[in-house]
């Protein structure tokens, strides 16, 4: 009987250090994912740097670039199957694949799947709420503030993507 003691004890041990290390899943009310965000975002893809004021509203999404200066002053609208750009009054579409338009859209659609993600998906530690899904088969890990639902950060490392907000 001390045998089974003793070895019920080291596995109950292991299994509380191994569930400290990957977060605790979270228990508490998931945050509103779904309400109009207004936040600057820092936009890492490899080699290329740049930011953003990112607003998500009924209209839907914007991306209005700051950085670098050869950005600076476009915006990028995401619509249903296309992106317009405006740069002052100079209006373009170009296609929802287009490469212009994948860095906003990943961030975009990943952000949208938030609200759909049962809260025992989504783990916690330190105030801060982890949550991944997917871009197109691709893995997506969100960081955002447990108790206002603020995101913090978004990394998609298949597209060499890392977004930290503010």
């Amino acid at each position: 009987m001390k045998k089974f003691g003793k070895i019920s004890a080291v596995i109950v041990l292991t299994s509380l250090l191994c569930g400290c290390s990957a977060g605790l899943p979270f228990t508490k009310k998931v945050p509103d994912f779904s309400k109009d965000l207004d936040l600057t975002a820092e936009i890492n893809c490899g080699e290329f740097e740049t930011a953003a004021d990112v607003v998500r509203n009924e209209e839907g999404w914007a991306f209005s670039f700051s950085k670098p200066d050869t950005l600076s002053g476009i915006v990028l609208k995401l619509g249903e199957n296309e992106v317009k750009g405006e740069l002052g009054s100079l209006n373009f579409t170009v296609d929802d694949n287009d490469a212009y338009a994948l860095y906003p859209e990943i961030i975009a659609r990943s952000v949208q799947t938030l609200s759909g993600i049962p809260s025992e998906k989504m783990s916690s530690a330190d105030g801060v709420l982890t949550v991944e899904t997917e871009f197109e088969g691709q893995k997506v890990t969100i960081a955002a503030d447990e108790e206002t639902g603020r995101l913090i950060s978004l990394k998609c490392p298949y597209y060499r993507l890392s977004v930290n907000f503010t």
